[in-house]
């Protein structure tokens, strides 16, 4: 199963290892983590309480961020880092370098705005190893199909579990050495594709077992076409025939 982790969730990608990918794209569906499975693509928001979770509220992060999660998923997450602590009066527990006061209620009407407004389930985490192993267990829940099986129709549309075409792209980019997510994205926005041409041609490529013609041009023309003239590869008659002329 695919798990891409945001660039800038260093502490979450570390942890998660060789099991994740580094990838700008969970940017554009407003989630740190995304998660491809069977059943479609689960995004998950990450905020740390109460520093990243209270900037994001002041700064309009939060709002954005929801969204496009809620607008872009099949299946999405807040996870939040900690727990909220409130003084006999409703006021939050604040660390002392944070500044303002920040009551229950507003804490609450932000988390039930997220939850019954935009449809995301809320949990909570301890630390960020704690997070990590939720998206661990997240990902065995949903690899292990008898859980779903009464949810789900029986057979999903591939549309459901494939990559977008530019997801595609820059998965394929990060895959040779020294290029990282941002240089993948640079190197797509200045191309509009992958820079490399494949050596057969589409009706060859059409050839492959169980590849339809439909994905086959898709997956053709993310790469540089070669010319024509490159394309061809003379045969061996061919060339006893070009012989013969040259020679008269």
């Amino acid at each position: 199963m695919n798990v891409l982790v945001s660039p800038t969730d260093r502490d979450v990608l570390s942890l998660l290892g060789d099991t994740a990918i580094s990838s700008l794209v969970t940017e554009e569906h407003g989630a740190d983590i995304l998660i491809y499975t069977n059943q479609g693509l689960f995004g998950i928001q990450r905020k740390r309480f109460p520093e990243d979770f209270i900037s994001s509220m002041n700064d309009g992060r939060i709002s954005k961020e929801t969204s496009l999660l809620a607008n872009t998923c099949k299946f999405r997450m807040l996870i939040i880092e900690g727990q909220p602590k409130y003084y006999p009066d409703g006021n939050l527990v604040m660390p002392r370098k944070m500044p303002g006061h920040y009551t229950r209620k507003r804490i609450r009407g932000t988390i039930l705005n997220i939850k019954y407004v935009k449809g995301i389930d809320v949990d909570y985490t301890e630390s960020v190893k704690d997070t990590v192993d939720y998206i661990k267990e997240i990902v065995e829940f949903f690899t292990d199909s008898k859980h779903l099986g009464l949810y789900v129709r029986p057979s999903a549309p591939a549309e459901w579990i494939r990559p977008s075409s530019n997801e595609t792209l820059l998965w394929v980019l990060q895959g040779f050495e020294g290029i990282g997510p941002q240089l993948a994205d640079n190197i797509i926005k200045h191309f509009g594709k992958i820079p490399i041409a494949w050596t057969c041609s589409l009706d060859e490529l059409k050839q492959v077992s169980r590849l339809g013609e439909k994905r086959a041009t898709e997956i053709y023309n993310a790469l540089g076409a070669i010319s024509p003239a490159a394309q061809h590869v003379e045969s061996f008659e061919e060339k006893i025939a070009k012989l013969k002329r040259l020679t008269g």
